[in-house]
């Protein structure tokens, strides 16, 4: 199970979507006002300012997506030894994690209501959620290699 190297990928995976719960996503800094600070996590954006941190908004969805992400991961880890659900598994993950990649992007650009042409975007944690859709699709071709190669054996019986 964990010998084979589509397991190790999707633990990798899990242990990613584990560190975005941990890590700050995204920040804004003001340009003009350097005491204005929006800090998204995996639960809410921050409004920092003058040192005193208030909740802007709510994004639930992304940690909801991030979960989601983990879940399908530990499954398809168990499913080892039914190759053709473990690649739809791992299918629909690349789908999920690349729409979780761009949602991740939507919601920093939108972080701040009205023009944010005053304020430079740090990208944080969201370059670890980049990992994650190259991981499954590094996961997806392993498993196929691997369901070839029992084929290819099951056809010279």
């Amino acid at each position: 199970m964990i010998q084979r190297i589509q397991s190790v990928y999707l633990l990798l995976v899990i242990a990613i979507c584990t560190s975005v719960y941990f890590l700050p996503l995204s920040s804004k800094i003001s340009i003009t006002d350097t005491t204005l600070v929006y800090k998204m996590d995996a639960f809410n954006i921050y409004q920092i300012k003058a040192g005193e941190a208030s909740i802007f908004s709510a994004v639930l969805f992304n940690s909801i997506i991030n979960g989601v992400i983990g879940f399908l991961s530990l499954f398809a880890i168990f499913k080892f030894k039914n190759r053709g659900l473990q690649l739809k598994i791992c299918k629909i993950l690349l789908l999920i994690s690349t729409a979780f990649f761009a949602l991740l992007f939507y919601e920093t650009d939108r972080m701040i209501p009205g023009t944010s042409n005053d304020f430079k975007t740090i990208y944080l944690g969201i370059y670890a959620a980049v990992i994650i859709p190259i991981l499954v699709f590094m996961a997806l071709k392993a498993i196929k290699k691997d369901d070839d190669l029992v084929r290819s054996v099951d056809r010279i019986r």
